[in-house]
C-alpha cells in the first residue's frame, strides 16, 4: 500500500514538473518577436510600450511582443536618450514638444529625465555602453559600429577606442551577419559578398563568413 501511495506521488511529480517546463518554455511566437524586436531596436529609439506596440502592429501578439521588450537587453535609458538626439535634429522643435512627444511615444517622465541630463552631460562609459548594445541587437563590422556610435554623437576617436574595447571577434559577427542575411532570403555568394562589404566587413571576413555558411 504505502509502495503504490508513493509510486502516486512520485508520478504526480513528473507529471507536474514536465508540465512547468511546457509552461517555462520559450514558444516560436516569442523567439520570432525577440529577433524582430532586435532588429526594429537596430534601426531606431523605442520605449518599452513602442517596441510592444511596434511588434502587435507587425502581427504578433501581446504577450509575444512583451516578452521579446523584456528580453532583448535593452537600457530602456539609452533609448531615450537616442529618441532625444533624433528630435533635437528636427528644425524649429522646441524643448517642451520633444519632452511631449517622447511622452506620447511612452517613456516614462524619468527616462525623460535622465535622457535630458545625458544629453548634456554624457556619462562616463556611455561610448562603451552603446557598443555593448548594439552589438546585442545585430551584428556589426568594426567599422560599421564605430559609424553607427558617431551617429549617436560621440567622437570618431572615443568611439573607435570603445569598439577596440570590446575585444569582439570580427570574423563571428561576419557570419551573424551572413546568418542574417540568409534567413532575409538573399542568395549566398556574390550577391551575399557584396551585402558584407557595403558593411565594412573586410573582403577577407566576407569571403570567410560565406564560406563557414556553406559547411
Amino acid at each position: 500500500m504505502v509502495k503504490k501511495t508513493l509510486r502516486k506521488c512520485l508520478i504526480l511529480a513528473m507529471i507536474l514538473i514536465a508540465l512547468c517546463s511546457v509552461a517555462g518554455a520559450t514558444t516560436t511566437g516569442e523567439k520570432m518577436a525577440l529577433e524582430e524586436a532586435k532588429t526594429i531596436l537596430a534601426a531606431m529609439p523605442l520605449s518599452f510600450r513602442g517596441l510592444t506596440d511596434q511588434l502587435c502592429l507587425g502581427g504578433y501578439s501581446r504577450e509575444e511582443a512583451e516578452y521579446a521588450a523584456s528580453h532583448c537587453g535593452i537600457d530602456w535609458n539609452q533609448q531615450a536618450v537616442r529618441a532625444l538626439k533624433r528630435y533635437r535634429d528636427v528644425p524649429g522643435m522646441a524643448e517642451e514638444e520633444i519632452r511631449q512627444q517622447m511622452s506620447y511615444d511612452g517613456f516614462t517622465d524619468e527616462q525623460i529625465h535622465t535622457a535630458f541630463v545625458r544629453r548634456e552631460k554624457p556619462m562616463e562609459g556611455e561610448a562603451d555602453r552603446l557598443a555593448r548594445q548594439y552589438l546585442n541587437l545585430t551584428p556589426y563590422s568594426l567599422d560599421g559600429l564605430v559609424k553607427q556610435l558617431c551617429r549617436e554623437g560621440i567622437s570618431e576617436e572615443e568611439a573607435r577606442q570603445a569598439v577596440e574595447r570590446l575585444q569582439v571577434n570580427w570574423n563571428a559577427e561576419a557570419e551573424r551577419s551572413a546568418e542574417r542575411h540568409e534567413k532575409e532570403g538573399l542568395p549566398p555568394d556574390d550577391r551575399m559578398l557584396e551585402a558584407l562589404k557595403t558593411e565594412g566587413f573586410t573582403p577577407e571576413q566576407a569571403r570567410e563568413a560565406v564560406n563557414r555558411r556553406h559547411r
